[in-house]
């Protein structure tokens, strides 16, 4: 069912990014892909391939073969993990985990105080 619903956004995502002119390639990832070294360079050299060629990587956790640890937020932690494999400038996170809606308005908050 996971497999069905990541499919369904990965095509959700290409369709509306292909509107303006990019390409989206479908990346599974886990974390023992970033913690061993060899899995990590073949992750960093394939991102890189895609990004070369102005594809946007579309990515998400493998629970196929994901076991031990899946857990509270782990997209969110693999997010931030690729974004230093791929040396990004910028990250930007869609999550659903509610202590990042609850730290922002506690944010917004003190900056309005």
């Amino acid at each position: 069912m996971l497999l069905l619903v990541k499919e369904v956004l990965a095509e959700i995502y290409q369709k509306n990014l292909q509107v303006f002119g990019y390409k989206t390639a479908q990346v599974l990832i886990t974390h023992d892909d970033i913690a061993n070294r060899t899995r990590y360079l073949n992750a960093k050299n394939t991102f890189e391939s895609l990004l070369e060629m102005g594809i946007i990587p579309i990515v998400n956790e493998n629970d196929c073969v994901a076991t031990e640890e899946i857990s509270f937020g782990d997209n969110d932690r693999l997010g931030a993990a690729l974004a230093g494999l791929v040396r990004a400038n910028k990250f930007v996170m869609l999550t659903d985990q509610m202590v990042f809606f609850q730290m922002t308005q506690l944010l917004i908050i003190l900056l309005l105080c």
